[in-house]
């Protein structure tokens, strides 16, 4: 009997922990949707600005984080997200990768938020299938899990 309760508990304690992914994010609905749909595979939080900036969270400690971006067609005003990425990369010996989550993203709009914001991983847009989402974030996890 007591064999058995070893196995049981070295079974729990070598369970694989699930990736974590922050989302920073102001629509309520696309985070509540994605939630829903990555939480399966993944950790899912919402966090905010301050508590990076005030380091109430540790950014190491995720796998990536979306951060939310109003990208147009006019002129592109990334000013706080400039910002907020850098912090986020100089934050920690393992940066989480980062991608940026548009309302609308078509090819010309994510070479030019590449060219702003050279320290993003990528650019996804709300109005894509979130199956799409999900198979970037696994790929983005065996990268960085298994370099």
């Amino acid at each position: 009997m007591l064999k058995l309760a070893n196995k049981k508990a070295s079974a729990l304690t070598s369970k694989k922990t699930k990736a974590k992914i922050g989302i920073l994010e102001m629509d309520r609905q696309w985070y509540q949707s994605a939630k829903r749909f990555l939480c399966p595979n993944f950790e899912i939080s919402a966090i905010n600005f301050q508590d990076i900036l005030f380091n109430n969270i540790d950014v190491g400690e995720y796998h990536s984080i979306l951060v939310g971006c109003d990208i147009r067609d006019e002129a592109i005003d990334i000013s706080a997200t400039l910002d907020l990425v850098t912090i986020i990369k100089k934050m920690s010996a393992n940066p989480p990768a980062l991608l940026l989550i548009t309302d609308y993203a078509d090819s010309k709009i994510t070479v030019q938020a590449r060219s702003y914001l050279p320290q993003i991983d990528g650019v996804f847009a709300k109005d894509q299938d979130l199956a799409l989402l999900l198979k970037i974030m696994k790929i983005i996890a065996k990268q960085k899990y298994f370099k």
